[in-house]
């Protein structure tokens, strides 16, 4: 059926979107550990990984939903 295909494309979309979140997220994480960089820095990287991770639950959220419709 199409929900189930939109569901497919839903788990397909979700992975590809959470391994992106998780290359992009350990750059900021080892940004954010670099002793070497200024306090400047390393709080930008800990706000780039906060809106990262928003984008990023946003996305699984919205996911999650087609797959869950197409389970009811």
């Amino acid at each position: 059926t199409e929900l189930s295909k939109a569901s497919d494309r839903a788990g397909v979309m979700l992975d590809k979107i959470n391994k992106q979140f998780a290359a992009d997220a350990l750059i900021q994480q080892k940004i954010r550990d670099n002793e070497l960089l200024s306090f400047q820095e390393r709080f930008a990287a800990i706000d780039e990984l906060t809106r990262l991770t928003k984008i990023n639950n946003k996305a699984n959220i919205a996911a999650q939903a087609v797959i869950v419709a197409n389970l009811q």
